[in-house]
């Protein structure tokens, strides 16, 4: 999480007095212009880790291993196990149309 600064210390003196007068005290979220946000769990690696366990669990259900061991396996409730799969199949179908 970013650290908190003081507006008075970055910004404009004439765009700081503005803020003042119509948010004083209040907490704002200025968020990043769009072409520089980076993708949700790309920073922190929580994608990748998302990515890597659903390939896991898609791999052992194409071995044959049932939903409710992979769950199991996974501690996920059987129907986002069956979620996850489903995903893949879909994606599937639309390459191959």
């Amino acid at each position: 999480m970013p650290s908190y600064c003081n507006a008075k210390d970055v910004l404009p003196a004439e765009l700081f007095a503005a803020l003042q007068k119509y948010a004083a005290g209040m907490q704002l979220y200025v968020p990043c212009p769009d072409e520089t946000r980076a993708a949700w769990g790309t920073r922190n690696g929580t994608r990748q880790g998302l990515e890597q366990r659903n390939h896991q669990i898609r791999r052992l259900y194409a071995e044959g291993v049932d939903l409710d061991e992979i769950s199991r396996r996974f501690y996920l409730s059987r129907e986002t196990v069956r979620k996850i799969v489903r995903g893949v199949r879909r994606k599937q179908d639309m390459i191959s149309r």
